[in-house]
């Protein structure tokens, strides 16, 4: 067998990315709890074999997506969730709570003892944030891990691993907040994400929800062009941009051509034609699963989080790969 073919078949095996990020993810937050340290952890690094490419999008105009908003009860009678929103340095969150726009909740399922109560929510950028606490769980840890079951979630969604950990607030109380990417223009208000617990640490249950996606207001910027990058082995697609509140969201399709079918490609910046950068806070996202559209395609819904939002007059954007 030559050194080609022994590639092609490497190349061929399929890598579980999801269970491989969870378990990394899992293995991360005991080894802070037993160090008793705190340390940033990052997912995805690119895979382009250090080759650094610009890719030029044509913006062609800007709409503005207006969705009705729900009737909430105040959010400040409700201190908790200004409280979560703090501890998990959420900005974004605190922000849109301090102007009531954050949507209340109550929902709860116990198991095991252990009651888990959803209690507010919002949609910005690209992203569904829930909060929610833990009470009666005893531990003497800060931090502590959380499952979920991702077999009822579609394609349009896909969870920040990041996200399951809960944090202490009390003796008796944890603080949880799940944080799911999505793109905004395929979900709509009266949508349901089915939210189910079935580990906190190592305790085995079943806390089931089905939580209501509710959107305030949001600002497109799209683009009908498709562009090719690195020789044509990466093609991008269904080109949109999400202003949010402190930040943005770039949305598209990438197909992988050829030898780079298995590559991840992470967008690092972006540049507009008014002179604009906007550094990346979140890159190498998928939602769902790649999908194999020939024996030398593999397509992928790719989602990069940037750090502010687009300037609503730009015209062109320039992406660094």
């Amino acid at each position: 067998m030559d050194k080609h073919q022994v590639k092609q078949i490497f190349d061929d095996i399929e890598v579980p990315k999801k269970a491989l990020k969870k378990a990394i993810h899992q293995a991360v937050v005991r080894a802070e709890n037993e160090s008793n340290t705190r340390r940033r952890f990052k997912w995805g690094r690119t895979i382009t074999n250090g080759i650094a490419v610009a890719a030029v999008v044509c913006i062609l105009y800007l709409t503005s997506g207006l969705f009705l908003p729900s009737v909430n009860k105040a959010m400040g009678s409700i201190p908790i969730v200004g409280q979560i929103y703090k501890e998990f340095q959420d900005k974004v969150g605190l922000s849109l709570f301090k102007s009531n726009l954050v949507t209340a909740l109550n929902q709860k399922a116990e198991s095991r003892g252990i009651t888990v109560s959803v209690n507010s929510s919002y949609y910005d950028a690209g992203q569904l944030v829930y909060n929610f606490t833990v009470d009666n769980f005893q531990s003497d840890e800060k931090e502590i891990s959380y499952n979920v079951d991702e077999a009822n979630f579609n394609d349009n969604v896909s969870i920040n691993y990041d996200s399951l950990m809960l944090k202490k607030l009390n003796n008796k109380q944890y603080a949880g907040q799940l944080r799911i990417y999505t793109n905004g223009t395929e979900i709509k208000n009266g949508d349901t994400v089915p939210f189910v617990i079935t580990h906190i640490n190592e305790i085995q249950g079943n806390w089931r929800f089905k939580l209501p996606i509710t959107k305030k207001n949001a600002n497109y910027l799209e683009s009908s062009k498709v562009v090719s990058a690195y020789h044509n082995r990466y093609q991008f697609s269904n080109i949109q941009v999400e202003n949010g509140k402190l930040g943005s969201v770039l949305q598209f399709t990438i197909d992988y051509q050829g030898i780079a079918k298995h590559d991840t490609v992470e967008i690092n910046e972006v540049k507009d034609d008014l002179g604009n950068t906007y550094e990346m806070s979140a890159s190498n996202i998928e939602l769902g699963d790649r999908k194999k559209i020939n024996e030398r395609t593999i397509r992928a819904k790719g989602q990069t989080q940037l750090k502010s939002p687009i300037n609503p007059k730009a015209k062109k954007l320039t992406l660094i790969v």
